[in-house]
């Protein structure tokens, strides 16, 4: 099963009777008993967004990698913010999120012609049952994944703080930019280790209980 076949089932849910719920805006909310013809464009919907946010990384990537150094060439006054890692990190943040932002509008537009004249009435999830399904699907995801995220976290944040000191240190004029930057993403980092950490724990105590 593929990263994006594995999201679009997340939404899936079989029913008692054998037939399948859709729940495209979470499983808070109420879902949408899904046919044949539902299903397949429903598919074709959820299957371009990841394809849409390829395109805006890309993009991204050739903003901060081409045409910053290129601007650089013939301003030297950019040079430094060029050549600066974290400063292009800092830069790819805020324009990631906005690529998610505009991936995640579109599909909600997109999701509104097939939805447009069907009922939700399949009942929202419990806390309990949502929980189980997030557990299921980290079990799911390749083990690899799963030690990639436990283990590079910790990596990515202790050369954050090693960089925010070796810059904290120099006396250059990028220098207290770069030493907060790095020191305000390690902080990031811990806090979004801990809630990893929390949810992992959590999907163990699911497994426990045997939900």
């Amino acid at each position: 099963m593929t990263d994006i076949d594995r999201a679009i089932s997340r939404l899936l849910i079989q029913g008692n009777d054998g037939g399948w719920d859709y729940y495209p805006f979470g499983f808070r909310k109420p879902g949408y008993r899904i046919d044949t013809a539902l299903l397949d464009e429903v598919v074709r919907i959820e299957r371009g967004g990841p394809k849409r946010a390829l395109i805006g990384i890309a993009a991204i990537a050739i903003l901060l990698y081409i045409v910053l150094p290129n601007l650089a060439a013939t301003h030297p006054q950019l040079v430094p913010l060029a050549n600066s890692p974290i400063i292009r990190l800092a830069v790819a943040v805020p324009l990631l999120a906005l690529v998610y932002l505009v991936v995640t509008i579109r599909r909600r537009f997109l999701l509104r012609g097939p939805l447009a004249d069907r009922i939700a009435q399949r009942p929202p999830l419990s806390a309990a049952a949502i929980l189980a399904r997030r557990a299921q699907y980290w079990r799911m995801t390749p083990w690899f994944s799963r030690i990639a995220v436990l283990i590079g976290i910790p990596l990515v944040t202790v050369a954050m703080a090693l960089y925010a000191a070796q810059r904290a240190a120099q006396v250059d004029k990028l220098a207290p930019w770069e030493a907060g930057l790095a020191a305000g993403f390690a902080v990031a980092l811990v806090a979004l280790y801990g809630f990893v950490v929390y949810r992992v724990m959590s999907f163990r105590s699911v497994a426990s209980t045997g939900e």
